[in-house]
Protein backbone atom coordinates (compact mmCIF):
# COMPACT_ATOMS: atom_id res chain seq x y z
CA UNK A 1 0.00 0.00 0.00
CA UNK A 2 1.46 3.35 -0.55
CA UNK A 3 0.55 6.26 1.25
CA UNK A 4 -1.39 8.10 -1.22
CA UNK A 5 -3.68 5.51 -0.83
CA UNK A 6 -4.96 5.83 2.72
CA UNK A 7 -7.71 7.53 3.67
CA UNK A 8 -7.94 9.81 6.54
CA UNK A 9 -10.67 10.98 9.11
CA UNK A 10 -10.58 14.46 10.70
CA UNK A 11 -12.07 15.58 13.93
CA UNK A 12 -12.75 18.84 15.10
CA UNK A 13 -9.58 19.03 17.10
CA UNK A 14 -7.36 18.64 13.62
CA UNK A 15 -7.10 22.39 11.83
CA UNK A 16 -8.23 22.92 8.41
CA UNK A 17 -5.23 24.61 7.28
CA UNK A 18 -3.95 20.54 7.97
CA UNK A 19 -7.01 19.08 6.06
CA UNK A 20 -6.16 21.25 3.04
CA UNK A 21 -2.91 20.58 3.14
CA UNK A 22 -2.95 17.03 3.03
CA UNK A 23 -5.77 17.30 0.10
CA UNK A 24 -3.33 19.78 -1.66
CA UNK A 25 -0.83 16.03 -1.28
CA UNK A 26 -3.26 13.80 -3.17
CA UNK A 27 -4.35 12.58 0.59
CA UNK A 28 -8.21 11.66 0.57
CA UNK A 29 -9.74 13.61 3.72
CA UNK A 30 -12.90 13.51 5.26
CA UNK A 31 -13.49 15.75 7.83
CA UNK A 32 -16.22 15.68 10.32
CA UNK A 33 -16.38 18.94 10.72
CA UNK A 34 -17.50 19.78 7.04
CA UNK A 35 -20.26 16.92 6.86
CA UNK A 36 -22.15 18.91 10.18
CA UNK A 37 -22.30 14.61 11.61
CA UNK A 38 -20.50 15.92 14.38
CA UNK A 39 -23.09 15.28 17.18
CA UNK A 40 -25.65 13.57 14.91
CA UNK A 41 -24.04 10.01 15.66
CA UNK A 42 -25.48 10.62 19.46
Amino acid sequence: MRFLEIKLLSDENISPRVVTYLRHQGIDVFDVKESGSLFNAY
